[in-house]
């Protein structure tokens, strides 16, 4: 993981030092990404099962590239 992002082992572990750390904090941004964007989605008055498709399908976009947006 760390190669991927262009670091050293021993510099993400100076920031993480345990693989649970990097998960919480990965999965935590990752939530919130998530959560704002339904929140955008209400506050548009959109309709919940059109917006949650929308996310899911941003989402798996998001995972096929690895860019964008949630």
């Amino acid at each position: 993981m760390a190669e991927s992002v262009g670091l050293s082992k021993q510099n993400l572990l100076y920031y993480f030092p345990n693989k649970r750390a990097l998960y919480t904090r990965v999965l935590g941004g990752v939530l919130d990404a998530w959560l704002e964007s339904m929140a955008a989605g209400c506050r548009r008055h959109m309709q919940p099962d059109g917006h949650i498709a929308r996310i899911s399908l941003r989402s798996c976009a998001f995972r096929e590239n690895g860019r964008g947006v949630l």
